[in-house]
């Protein structure tokens, strides 16, 4: 007789989480592990030893549910995923920390976003539990991704001002405060000298 949870209902939906997850964790702990050995900032290389231990953990509970529900599971990342990981690979130093972490903020807000229609949409009630215990997991490395990355945010120079940098996002240019200093200096000096002048002589 076959196992009672073989007999549960699998809907596409089902299935294709599995494979989304599997190829994801696979992809995962891949671009973790180049983060380990890549990154510059040591938030990043902590980073990505946590995401290989957790995607590497959570893609075993995938593998064992998935041959459980009889389902079968792609054997490397999606093509999409190769082409991020071999862009990564090419990059160095403060270049590739912040594309890695752009990419992975990315990657696991899809992966939060793909958990949560398991979880409302699936039928096999085993697939659905992984997503609800996988979705807490995601946060939690979504949300060190974002500190790590508003810790070290891109600079640039604010479009539309001249290319003056600002003193601050909600103050006016630094060149706009030179100017007006200028102004008022002149005005002073000016006036200094009018002062001095004698007066006409009057007969």
């Amino acid at each position: 007789m076959a196992p009672a949870v073989a007999q549960q209902e699998i809907s596409a939906q089902d299935r294709k989480w599995l494979m989304m997850a599997h190829q994801g964790n696979m992809a995962e702990a891949v671009v973790g592990t180049m983060a380990q050995k890549k990154g510059k900032a040591k938030a990043v290389r902590s980073i990505g030893a946590v995401l290989v231990t957790d995607h590497s953990r959570l893609d075993r509970r995938v593998q064992a549910t998935a041959r459980r529900l009889g389902v079968s599971l792609p054997s490397e990342p999606s093509a999409k995923q190769k082409a991020l990981a071999a862009r990564l690979n090419a990059m160095s130093g403060k270049a590739f920390d912040r594309a890695w972490l752009d990419a992975l903020i990315k990657e696991h807000r899809t992966d939060l976003a793909a958990a949560r229609k398991e979880v409302r949409a699936g039928k096999a009630a085993e697939a659905q539990h992984l997503a609800t215990v996988s979705t807490p997991v995601f946060r939690r490395h979504l949300n060190l991704l974002l500190r790590a990355r508003h810790a070290d945010p891109p600079r640039h120079v604010p479009a539309g001002n001249g290319g003056w940098a600002m003193a601050a996002p909600n103050e006016r240019p630094v060149a706009l405060g030179y100017g007006l200093l200028a102004a008022g200096m002149l005005v002073t000096v000016g006036g200094a000298l009018l002062w001095r002048r004698p007066a006409p002589w009057r007969g």
